[in-house]
């Protein structure tokens, strides 16, 4: 996850640069599309952060109280049972369609057996549990990479880690967002941070822990070992 970041930090530097040419003349709008949609990958994560600590400073309040009656069972919004699933599909494909299209072009390459289906399903469930805990810290680190493109400090290309870090490392490297996770997780302990921000304030907090989780070898770690479902 490390070495990701890092050279997740030199791509945003090269798509932030792009924005520069969105201007030049002649240019088809169809590259300017592009070229303004490298940087919104990045730009976005700029938005999203700014998005949430506006709702952790406005508290609760800021919006409808779902968890009134139940915590675990919230009370959604009257709207049309059209509406409720057309936005559910909505949803669930842009989230779910890419991994699904992705197990569909490995079970078509790799050629897995029908005994082997339970371990990718496992496979993928734990894909997307760590993806939904990871990417708030991967939004910090980008919106860190954005801010020192702005800055115009260069990003550089950072040599390619011969070991894997060691937690001391880790706990450099992670250090905002750890930090962020843990006053967030502090602030819905006081009653002061709505429910819907607890996933993103546990995945910040726990950064460090996933950070050296991902990084270890497939299988070896229970949590992992059903990624090992080829063997």
């Amino acid at each position: 996850m490390l070495s990701e970041l890092q050279l997740d930090r030199r791509w945003c530097q090269g798509n932030m640069q792009h924005l520069r040419l969105l201007g030049v003349p002649g240019l088809h709008p169809a590259s300017r599309f592009h070229l303004l949609q490298g940087a919104m990958a990045y730009l976005a994560s700029v938005w999203w952060l700014a998005l949430l600590l506006l709702w952790a400073v406005l508290g609760p309040s800021a919006m409808p109280d779902f968890f009134a009656k139940s915590p675990f069972m919230p009370s959604w919004p009257d709207m049309p049972l059209v509406t409720q699933f057309a936005l559910a599909t909505i949803v669930g494909v842009m989230l779910m369609a890419p991994r699904v299209i992705g197990a569909i072009g490995h079970i078509r390459d790799h050629g897995i057996r029908l005994r082997q289906m339970p371990g990718l399903v496992v496979s993928m469930l734990v894909e997307i549990g760590l993806s939904i805990l990871i990417a708030p810290s991967l939004m910090v680190h980008q919106v860190k990479a954005v801010l020192r493109t702005l800055a115009g400090i260069d990003g550089g290309w950072m040599p390619h880690l011969a070991q894997k870090p060691d937690l001391a490392t880790l706990a450099r490297f992670h250090a905002a967002e750890t930090v962020l996770g843990l006053l967030l997780v502090a602030t819905a302990a006081a009653g002061q941070l709505s429910l819907w921000l607890m996933p993103v304030a546990v995945g910040l907090a726990l950064t460090i822990p996933l950070s050296w989780l991902v990084q270890r070898d497939a299988g070896g770690t229970w949590l992992l070992r059903p990624l090992s479902y080829r063997t």
